[in-house]
């Protein structure tokens, strides 16, 4: 897999998100999250709150609140 999601230690179910390989665009409503990203890079992060990214560079975040962010550069 080129990336991961997990929610409380588990593998996101990928019916909670949308993955468009074209855009490389991550959506969902689900919070809580730990992502990791770090293989691909202008990647863009639609979620809601309390999510931490690992990334590659050149990524665009759209989040709620209490987010932790890991990523290569131009984020």
């Amino acid at each position: 897999m080129i990336f991961s999601v997990t929610q409380n230690g588990k593998e996101l179910d990928k019916s909670k998100y949308t993955w468009d390989e074209k855009t490389k665009t991550f959506s969902t409503n689900e919070s809580n999250l730990i992502l990791d990203f770090s293989n691909l890079n202008s990647v863009t992060f639609n979620t809601d709150d309390n999510c931490t990214f690992k990334t590659g560079y050149n990524c665009t975040f759209n989040t709620g609140y209490y987010c932790t962010f890991n990523t290569g550069y131009n984020c």
